[in-house]
């Protein structure tokens, strides 16, 4: 009690030689304390008063640590009981307040301030409403260097961001913001997160298209090879063949069998892609023989050598695929 008295006179005062020392010491009585005892509440709002004045004086070198054990309470990395983390993570969010946010991105945007990096790290350690701070300056953002950091960063703000990019995505923004957060979501680097891109296979916007298969592999996993073959008969024909040199690498039986039924289908893809990735395919089924390969590639023999002759390239490989 008697601490918290002195928390109001080094507030009221603008003592700023205590309040790092005081902001402490009532942090760390919050990071080991058990029980939500009585007076528990009144001293952590004090807590708060004294960050969020250092917040607005900048004095951000000397509040680290104590939003580090803050954020640590809130996402669970301390465990706490219900009551003590619910006080706590009111606390964490009552911290980042717009006008505190808006400085804080300002000079985390300006590499040539000396406060970037401690800028940076609160940012990150600030919770769920400094991400959708982020989210929104990126969305806002007409200068590209500033995307590319707010990019950068969000991520590692971590899952509580989430939320966040599934609701902008819901607000059907343009493409543009639409691939950059696929790119944040590729950066977080969670397979089971894949669900909230997995539809923009068949965007309208082959940029965003490529975004998404960007993603499948960045994100890796033991889905990585069912999503690309998913990918491969969802999206524009123009990036196909990235798709059929990725799965290549694979030697699994329904790698084959998707090469096998897109070959099927050459006549619905594009004429001045078409002739390109049929002979991809051909040189590339080769790997998985079974007698469904066989037989396409027998089909396609028949018809390429009634259109174009035995000369034709693609009859060539082709025949040479059934031999071997």
């Amino acid at each position: 009690m008697v601490l918290s008295v002195f928390c109001e006179i080094i507030i009221e005062e603008d003592l700023r030689e205590f309040q790092e020392t005081v902001s402490i010491i009532l942090v760390e009585w919050l990071r080991i304390e058990e029980e939500f005892i009585a007076g528990f509440e009144f001293v952590c709002s004090q807590l708060q008063k004294i960050i969020l004045v250092m917040l607005f004086n900048e004095q951000w070198h000397q509040l680290q640590t104590q939003i580090h054990i803050l954020n640590q309470i809130t996402n669970g990395e301390i465990e706490k009981n219900n009551l003590i983390r619910g006080v706590s993570a009111k606390i964490h969010e009552n911290l980042a307040e717009p006008d505190i946010l808006d400085r804080l991105v300002t000079v985390y945007l300006d590499e040539n301030d000396d406060r970037h990096e401690v800028a940076r790290d609160i940012l990150i350690h600030l919770g769920r409403f400094a991400a959708m701070f982020l989210v929104q300056k990126l969305i806002y953002s007409n200068n590209r260097e500033d995307r590319f950091a707010l990019i950068d960063i969000i991520p590692q703000v971590g899952e509580v961001s989430v939320p966040v990019l599934s609701d902008c995505l819901d607000d059907n923004p343009q493409w543009f913001v639409i691939r950059n957060i696929i790119l944040i979501i590729s950066r977080i680097g969670d397979t089971e997160l894949f669900y909230l891109v997995e539809p923009y296979l068949t965007y309208p916007d082959i940029r965003v298209q490529q975004q998404v298969i960007n993603c499948i592999e960045i994100l890796g996993g033991t889905q990585m090879r069912k999503r690309m073959i998913s990918a491969l008969m969802a999206v524009n024909d123009d990036l196909k063949g990235q798709i059929i040199n990725q799965l290549g690498q694979f030697a699994d039986g329904d790698v084959g069998q998707a090469f096998v039924e897109l070959l099927s289908q050459r006549e619905t893809i594009s004429r001045h892609i078409r002739d390109e990735l049929v002979l991809k395919l051909c040189i590339r089924i080769q790997r998985y023989p079974s007698s469904s390969a066989v037989a396409c590639l027998q089909d396609l023999v028949k018809q390429r050598t009634a259109l174009f002759g035995e000369n034709d390239r693609i009859t060539q490989v082709a025949v040479s695929t059934v031999q071997e």
